[in-house]
């Protein structure tokens, strides 16, 4: 029998302690998922009372040529180039931070767009990875770092990784250092989705102690409007394909894998399964089931 749960800190969004158990109550890497009954948050809580997730070293996969970061680095620049262009709009030399940055990828397009990036990362091995490799400079360990405000704040898979016991602390500092109508925006994983309420905790997204707090579009919105945001734009799109074709929770499926690798016969059989998926993926946006939700908000 795993161990009791020690510690029950408050409902993230509602500080309520009126929790139920999700999935059967099954244990996660030494974690149960638990729901508010007063507002439906999630959170993940460790049997032992003690929740940690070293950061500090994550980044050994990085292992990328040169070529290969500057194809990543275009890829993020044609996705993102829409807002780019309307942060540009709103201030000619817009600044913007990105949150949980990585590897720099983000950073570098929107330096080299012509905005005002910065950077803050945890682990000490990304960091230099971003210097050395994608060779942006201004990237830190903490925001305390940055003697500035700026026009936008990026978040991009990050909110979930935050603990409960920081997050709203966290939250308020990232407030603190937008400008009057400055933009949050981001993404993270949906609790909601169809894939999860297919796969339940099968789907890698279901991953403590690394994700810690698992939102609903709704849970989402009360949560960010009660650190100091409103809301903007907040939609859910995507039908992930890692739900159902991975031998094993974290490895990737042979559709999640880069079709440069694939035969040239199975070629159209790959596409036309991505195409399904992408086309489902839209399908469930009205009903707020996709995958992710994605969240444009506004500092109050």
């Amino acid at each position: 029998m795993p161990n009791t749960l020690q510690s029950e800190p408050p409902c993230l969004v509602c500080e309520k302690r009126k929790f139920q158990e999700v999935f059967e109550g099954r244990i996660i890497g030494n974690h149960a998922l638990k729901r508010c009954k007063n507002c439906g948050m999630v959170q993940a809580f460790a049997v032992d009372g003690v929740s940690s997730f070293d950061y500090a070293d994550y980044g050994d996969y990085l292992l990328l040529s040169d070529a290969e970061i500057q194809r990543r680095v275009r890829s993020v620049s044609q996705t993102m180039r829409p807002i780019f262009k309307m942060l540009g709009k709103r201030c000619s030399e817009a600044k913007v931070l990105d949150v949980g940055s990585g590897a720099g990828y983000f950073c570098k397009a929107a330096e080299e767009f012509g905005l005002n990036a910065f950077g803050v990362e945890l682990s000490d091995k990304l960091i230099e990875f971003c210097k050395e490799k994608v060779r942006f400079q201004r990237v830190f360990k903490q925001i305390e770092e940055i003697d500035t405000q700026f026009d936008a704040i990026f978040m991009s898979d990050v909110i979930e990784h935050l603990p409960p016991g920081k997050s709203r602390q966290i939250m308020s500092n990232l407030v603190d250092h937008l400008k009057p109508n400055g933009l949050f925006i981001g993404n993270t994983p949906n609790f909601r989705s169809a894939n999860i309420l297919i796969c339940k905790d099968k789907d890698p997204v279901v991953a403590p102690p690394s994700h810690m707090c698992y939102f609903s579009p709704k849970t989402l919105d009360r949560y960010l409007s009660s650190v100091g945001f409103a809301r903007v734009r907040l939609y859910t799109q995507g039908l992930s394909s890692n739900s159902f074709f991975r031998k094993s929770k974290f490895e990737r499926s042979f559709l999640e894998k880069s079709l440069r690798g694939a035969s040239l016969p199975a070629l159209p059989f790959l596409v036309t399964l991505r195409m399904m998926f992408a086309t489902a993926g839209y399908l469930l946006q009205p009903f707020g089931l996709g995958y992710q939700i994605y969240f444009v908000y506004r500092k109050k």
